[in-house]
């Protein structure tokens, strides 16, 4: 603008235009309700580009937390099934070493009988059993197996 108007005045007045300061600028109503509008557009698509970023920023954070929380079901998961195999392993382990010493006592008890002189069959083992052991499952289902 101020080029335009130093143009214009050096070749109509001959003059040379140095400073130029606009005050005040008149235009229709329907330009200035235009430039009015086009800032207010301007200010929407600003704040919306915002809002775009907010929301990718916000949407990115909600799958790193969804899959941390995917790391931690797994990781919990992993560790209950490690503590229930223990504990599994462990109790066999407990009860393997129990019906072991049993069975050798079981043993050791029929070679004491045999060296006394008494009968004391595989089939008495099994009657003192269901005398003084199964006596606490009368209502389940019980299976021994025993190697003498």
């Amino acid at each position: 603008m101020k080029q335009d108007l130093q143009k214009q005045i050096r070749q109509k007045t001959y003059h040379e235009v140095m400073f130029f300061q606009l005050r005040s600028l008149n235009l229709p109503d329907e330009f200035e309700n235009e430039i009015q509008n086009t800032e207010v557009k301007g200010q929407d698509i600003f704040t919306a580009n915002k809002e775009l970023e907010r929301d990718r920023v916000l949407f990115a954070t909600s799958v790193d937390v969804a899959n941390k929380a995917v790391n931690s079901t797994i990781s919990q998961a992993y560790g209950e099934a490690n503590q229930t195999i223990y504990a599994a392993v462990a109790e066999a382990s407990t009860i393997k070493d129990v019906i072991t010493a049993q069975a050798s006592a079981y043993k050791t008890m029929k070679q004491t009988f045999t060296d006394l002189g008494m009968t004391f069959t595989e089939e008495n083992i099994v009657s003192y059993l269901q005398n003084s052991l199964i006596k606490d499952y009368h209502n389940s289902k019980v299976s021994i197996a025993i190697d003498l």
